[in-house]
């Protein structure tokens, strides 16, 4: 990223760019909603708790199950929180505290039922002022 040097006057002022609201990720959620949830950057929880910011409910959800993070660079990050065995990305158990980076159609089981699919959400054009 980079800033702009505008000259006013005889000082210069830096300009920042404007920066996303939302990140270029979404996550489709495999329950009778069909609920699609655009990622906000920075840091996503996941789990059956009322402090997530998005609740799960299925067997094996935990309170705090796991974060995602969506980057400026344009990354998406998995930390799991669940033990080992509750938590799967592509079909392979995840390690406690275990960190992942995710890809587009990666996939994401939670407990024994709980489907998330990442998906890139291009031209979210959302800039915050």
């Amino acid at each position: 990223m980079f800033t702009e040097l505008k000259g006013v006057g005889t000082t210069p002022q830096i300009v920042d760019p404007p920066r996303p609201k939302s990140s270029e990720w979404e996550i489709l959620r495999d329950e009778d909603d069909g609920v699609r949830v655009t990622l906000r950057l920075g840091k996503t929880s996941f789990g059956r708790g009322v402090e997530s910011d998005i609740t799960l409910k299925g067997d094996g959800v935990q309170r705090k199950h796991l974060t995602l993070e969506a980057t400026v660079d344009g990354r998406l990050h998995m930390v799991n929180l669940a033990p080992v065995g509750d938590t799967q990305l592509n079909h392979r158990d995840c390690a406690v505290f275990g960190e992942y980076q995710l890809s587009d159609g990666d996939v994401i089981l939670l407990g024994s039922h709980t489907l998330l699919w990442v998906k890139r959400a291009y031209g979210s054009g959302l800039v915050e002022k």
